[in-house]
């Protein structure tokens, strides 16, 4: 049972369909607890490892960590919306790989790739800071 988040399947299908890209999604605990169909049952939910990102993505010959997220926020993106990575994010940057975040603005129908040195620098940012991060190959949800 595939449990990825409508966001996230936009990602990997466009990675999937693209000649010179790939991707490879990093099960969760969310995915793991579906297989097992443990949710809305009295069965204990299982916890994996917690995971450097999303997707793995090879794009042109650049490899790197992506996360995905969306938001409805009318100004731009919060700190909240990147805790869960932010120890690997760092790691990951401090030993020279690389890391982008995926975003897709609800309110403006955009996609954004933005590097994670961006976001580990100043999380908080309006959709103004982040045009020139606006990524085209990405469509709606």
């Amino acid at each position: 049972m595939q449990t990825y988040t409508k966001a996230e399947n936009v990602v990997l299908d466009y990675f999937k369909t693209s000649k010179d890209c790939c991707a490879f999604r990093l099960n969760d605990t969310r995915d793991i607890n579906a297989q097992l169909n443990r949710f809305g049952t009295n069965r204990p939910m299982v916890y994996a490892h917690a995971k450097p990102s999303d997707i793995i993505i090879v794009e042109r010959g650049n490899t790197y960590f992506a996360e995905v997220k969306s938001t409805e926020n009318i100004r731009g993106i919060t700190k909240s919306l990147f805790t869960q990575q932010t120890g690997s994010r760092d790691r990951i940057l401090r030993a020279g790989g690389e890391y982008n975040y995926f975003i897709y603005s609800i309110t403006r129908a955009r996609w954004y790739k933005v590097p994670g040195k961006v976001i580990a620098e100043n999380a908080a940012r309006t959709w103004e800071d982040l045009a020139i991060y606006t990524y085209r190959g990405l469509k709606g949800l």
